[in-house]
């Protein structure tokens, strides 16, 4: 085995396979390989890659004096739509800010182009009163039997996952982070991320 720390070594997990690039720092070599990605855990991908070119090169994994890694997995998830069905919850009056795409237009001058479907439909885009200011000053408190309602739609409904996504949080992030727990402690079997 190398007995120096002298090997980088990136690698990116696509859809189809799982590339890597390998770099002797000491000898200024370059090592490739690739294999197919493993969709259901891609961890086994990057763990029988990094073993058969660190083979290869006679090296183990304390060689290693760095690992870069990327990946399109959650692009494609997203295009594919293959992500968990989730939910989103917002401040009161914005359900609708992401489908009316003002910001964000493929093409200004195609009057006919048709918008993608949102990744959350209009159903399961829901709304807390609770209100911050630019400054991060509460207008309006988080209401803890709205976020139990909130919690009663959500487990009403076949949703895998939530996202908080409050307005004029710039400031501050109080608002999420209180509505964080509640719905936790409210619907604890879901992930969330606010």
């Amino acid at each position: 085995m190398a007995t120096h720390p002298g090997f980088r070594v990136g690698f990116d997990i696509g859809g189809t396979f799982t590339d890597f690039v390998l770099w002797d720092m000491q000898t200024d070599a370059l090592h490739t390989y690739k294999t197919l990605t493993t969709p259901d855990d891609p961890t086994r991908a990057v763990i029988e890659g990094l073993d058969t070119l660190l083979e290869q090169v006679n090296a183990n994994y304390s060689d290693l004096a760095l690992a870069i890694h990327g990946t399109t997995l959650i692009t494609n998830a997203l295009i594919e739509r293959k992500g968990a069905r989730t939910a989103l919850i917002t401040t009161r009056g914005h359900r609708d800010v992401l489908e009316m795409a003002r910001e964000m237009r493929y093409d200004i001058y195609d009057l006919l182009l048709v918008n993608p479907e949102p990744l959350v439909p209009r159903p399961l885009r829901l709304e807390v009163s609770a209100r911050m200011d630019g400054q991060g000053r509460e207008v309006r408190p988080v209401d803890e039997a709205e976020l139990h309602e909130l919690a009663a739609l959500l487990d009403a409904n076949p949703v895998e996952a939530w996202r908080s996504a409050c307005c004029t949080r710039i400031a501050t992030r109080r608002t999420s982070s209180r509505s964080r727990p509640s719905c936790a402690l409210a619907a604890p079997r879901w992930c969330c991320r606010s």
